[in-house]
């Protein structure tokens, strides 16, 4: 995983799969995030819509290891899958839209893992939340140049979706 950061903004990143031999990213200036295989063809990775009840969520640890939050917003979704490994690797499952969104739980955040697939979640219209005393709200993660401690679990679920689930809207360009 790599991220090229200009002025606190993610303007390259990428990915690469060693399962599939795929790689996911985008380079500076570009609009749009591509997946490379290993039969070096591209294609360009687009959101693809279907109902959250139709879907699955994402988790890295077991259901009831998240916050209450967390665990009511599972019951929205089709159903939900527990899987480990490497972040970008299992990010790559949202991008390519075999699950509807992903749950992580608190953590300490490294700039290594973070600014890639912050920047390529972001780049394919994807948002992060956090569970608050009031219900989710937009959350922007730290993609700076230094390890940070986040103390909350952090949904990261496409921008189509978020209506579905009754989160806040966040205009394009708010820092939430």
């Amino acid at each position: 995983m790599v991220a090229l950061i200009e002025q606190g903004r993610v303007i390259s990143a990428y990915v690469g799969d060693i399962n599939t031999q795929e790689i996911y990213g985008y380079r500076p200036g570009s609009r749009s995030v591509h997946r490379i295989s290993e039969y070096e063809t591209s294609e360009q990775l687009a959101h693809i819509a279907k109902p959250i009840s139709e879907q699955y969520a994402l988790l890295r640890d077991p259901p009831e290891t998240y916050s209450h939050p967390s665990r009511a917003l599972l019951r929205s979704f089709k159903s939900y899958e527990v899987e480990g490994g490497s972040i970008g690797i299992w990010l790559a499952r949202l991008w390519k839209r075999e699950v509807g969104a992903a749950l992580l739980l608190p953590t300490v955040e490294t700039p290594w893992d973070m600014a890639p697939i912050v920047g390529i979640s972001k780049m394919l219209g994807y948002r992060f939340y956090r569970p608050s005393a009031t219900g989710w709200r937009y959350y922007e993660p730290a993609i700076g140049g230094r390890i940070s401690n986040r103390d909350h679990d952090l949904l990261v679920i496409h921008e189509r979706d978020v209506e579905a689930l009754l989160l806040p809207q966040v205009p394009p360009g708010s820092s939430g």
